[in-house]
């Protein structure tokens, strides 16, 4: 973790034409486990109940403890953590969308393997994490792939298949955008039902679905490198979205708060940050009332981390928001179980043109 970092300072200072001793202030975000790492702690105690980080307020430390190459006495600041599943990164990410003090019931997801959720509505803020897995960034997908060049980051199904990939390359496989739009278009067209099984449709798309039962998949792109998707690939997302509709349906209901009294709803994360809010309420993971009402925050925990760098006041307000924020644990909710159980499946939709 940080020789990854100190090649990153490194990348920076040249760029810069600095030399190391030139930086003298540091701010440090991110989930609770590399942040342990970072500090050279073991994180065992993430990993068992009641799975409580070694400390939860903000530290400062010289850059000489940490090992990192730059001025030895440069103050290292790194920001609080809530819990064992919310970490700093989450903080900076509300500083940075402001959401302690919006004036409305407004909601922050973090989408990710671990989706991090925080509501602020009139009884507080409030947040939980929910264990999504890794499909929605296309680790286990059959032809999944990090968002990079010939990734697949965005489908349309309309009689005809037309895709964009990243780089405009060709495609080599499909990224967590990608495979959420695709899903989404499937269960627009009826090629997947609701409960997640896929079909043989009829018509222009007949051609495009191969195999039968659980070996049934769906072909975005023929080629000598083919990219589908996999009845296993819709199963994980379903999977993933039910562990994320779970944690919004639970935070509404804390808050006693209907869809619909959501004003805002802020997406953050690599993977948030670039879906398509009309994909994530077709495939249910947000409900439907959030339409018209979602923003990409891009990188808020980068954002966050840089505005307390250019502002030292904000490592206080962080702090606060910090100890604002009550995390509440999913799995120890009696409903949660049934819960997921209910979002496993898919909205129901009728195929339509767009």
């Amino acid at each position: 973790v940080r020789g990854t970092i100190n090649t990153l300072i490194g990348a920076l200072l040249s760029e810069g034409d600095l030399s190391p001793e030139h930086v003298a202030y540091l701010v440090v975000v991110g989930n609770p486990t590399m942040l342990h790492l970072f500090v050279g702690v073991r994180p065992e105690s993430l990993g068992r109940a009641p799975f409580a980080p070694l400390w939860r307020d903000w530290r400062s430390l010289r850059a000489a403890e940490l090992g990192l190459e730059v001025n030895l006495e440069a103050e290292t600041v790194l920001l609080p953590m809530v819990s064992g599943y919310v970490g700093s990164d989450v903080v900076a990410g509300i500083v940075a969308c402001k959401l302690h003090r919006a004036d409305e019931p407004t909601l922050y997801l973090d989408l990710g393997t671990n989706g991090e959720l925080v509501l602020n509505s009139p009884a507080g803020m409030v947040a939980c994490s929910a264990a999504a897995g890794p499909a929605f960034e296309a680790v286990g997908i059959s032809c999944g792939m990090t968002a990079l060049k010939g990734a697949i980051a965005r489908v349309e199904i309309d009689g005809g298949v037309r895709f964009t990939t990243i780089g405009d390359g060709e495609p080599r496989g499909v990224c967590g955008t990608g495979l959420t739009d695709a899903v989404a278009e499937l269960l627009r067209t009826g090629v997947v039902d609701p409960q997640g099984k896929m079909h043989a449709p009829k018509g222009a798309l007949a051609e495009r679905v191969e195999g039968e039962g659980r070996e049934r998949r769906f072909v975005l792109a023929r080629g000598k490198q083919p990219v589908f998707i996999s009845q296993g690939d819709v199963r994980r997302l379903q999977l993933a979205k039910a562990a994320l509709r779970s944690g919004v349906e639970f935070l509404l209901a804390h808050a006693e708060l209907r869809p619909e009294e959501v004003r805002r709803v802020y997406l953050s994360g690599a993977f948030g940050a670039q879906m398509r809010a009309e994909s994530l309420i077709q495939v249910g993971l947000l409900p439907e009332a959030f339409g018209g009402r979602v923003e990409a925050a891009g990188n808020a925990a980068g954002q966050g981390a840089k505005a307390v760098l250019m502002d030292v006041r904000l490592a206080r307000e962080a702090r606060r928001v910090a100890q604002q924020v009550r995390y509440v644990e999913l799995a120890s909710q009696r409903t949660f179980a049934q819960r997921y159980v209910q979002e496993m499946r898919f909205p129901r939709a009728e195929a339509k043109k767009r």
